[in-house]
C-alpha cells in the first residue's frame, strides 16, 4: 500500500486568549470585543490595555443596516480618537456570536472591522 500527501491549503492559526502571545506593539493599543445581544442589536467595547475604554450599541434590522449602524459607531470614535484607521491602533477584534445569529450577520461584521483596516479578527465560540 502506498499513501501520497499532497498540500491543497494552509491556514494560519494564532492563539489569542490563554498566552502571553507575541509582544504588542505600542502603537497597537486598542482591542475590540463584540458582542451580540440578539440578532439586531450588537455590543461593542473598546478596550485600552486590558481595560474597558469606551462602549456602544450597534442596531439594525437587516445586515445592512447592522453594517451601517457599526460603522458609524467606529467612525466616531476613530473621530474622537484621532485614528486615521484601525490598522494603526487596533491590536485585534474578537466577536462573539449568539445562538440565533446567522452566519451572514456575522460575516458581515467581520466585513466591517476589515473595511476599518482592523486585520487580526477572530470568534470566539461560546457554548450554549
Amino acid at each position: 500500500m502506498t499513501a501520497v500527501w499532497t498540500q491543497i491549503a494552509s491556514v494560519n492559526v494564532k492563539q489569542v486568549t490563554g498566552s502571553d502571545g507575541p509582544v504588542k506593539e505600542e502603537s497597537k493599543i486598542y482591542e475590540a470585543k463584540a458582542t451580540f445581544l440578539s440578532s439586531d442589536r450588537l455590543k461593542i467595547e473598546i478596550n485600552r490595555k486590558g481595560r474597558k475604554f469606551k462602549q456602544f450599541i450597534a442596531t439594525g434590522e437587516t445586515e445592512r443596516d447592522l453594517s451601517q449602524s457599526l460603522k458609524t459607531q467606529m467612525q466616531g470614535f476613530f473621530k474622537d480618537a484621532g485614528v486615521v484607521n484601525g490598522h494603526d491602533v487596533f491590536e485585534s477584534a474578537m466577536i462573539t456570536p449568539k445562538s440565533g445569529v446567522n452566519y451572514g450577520r456575522l460575516v458581515t461584521i467581520m466585513d466591517v472591522f476589515r473595511d476599518q483596516k482592523i486585520s487580526n479578527i477572530g470568534v470566539i465560540p461560546k457554548k450554549q
